[in-house]
């Protein structure tokens, strides 16, 4: 067992030890099970290969709209349709449904999830 720090933002710490009370024995087995979880997805999208179909949700403060659509102009081949809303609390949540070869597709999602201006990014793969 090797013992990690690093540095979390305090809305996430806040859901860290809600989960923490509620379904988890402890931080340690929420962090583990996150780490599988996202690597279990991470090794599905790698494995996929030519045309696609995907939805990808993306949540982002509505501050940050411009630097989401500079993004969503960069990958315009793919986005067969775009929707946007407002949600509670200055939220925006984008629906994209994409069409396009499966290694564009992940690096869209790839960038959008890397960005440190979302709070959420899934791509759903049909």
């Amino acid at each position: 067992m090797t013992i990690v720090s690093f540095s979390i933002d305090n809305p996430t710490l806040s859901n860290l030890n809600n989960l923490s009370q509620k379904d988890f024995k402890g931080k340690s087995e929420i962090i583990r099970s996150a780490i599988n979880l996202f690597w279990s997805e991470h090794q599905t999208q790698s494995n996929l290969k030519g045309q696609i179909d995907a939805l990808l949700l993306v949540k982002h403060n509505e501050k940050h709209s411009q630097s989401i659509l500079k993004l969503r102009h960069e990958f315009q081949q793919l986005i067969q349709t775009h929707l946007h809303t407002h949600l509670e609390n200055h939220s925006c949540l984008e629906i994209l449904i994409l069409k396009g070869q499966a290694d564009k597709i992940v690096k869209f999602k790839n960038s959008l999830e890397t960005s440190r201006k979302t709070d959420l990014v899934k791509l759903i793969v049909s």
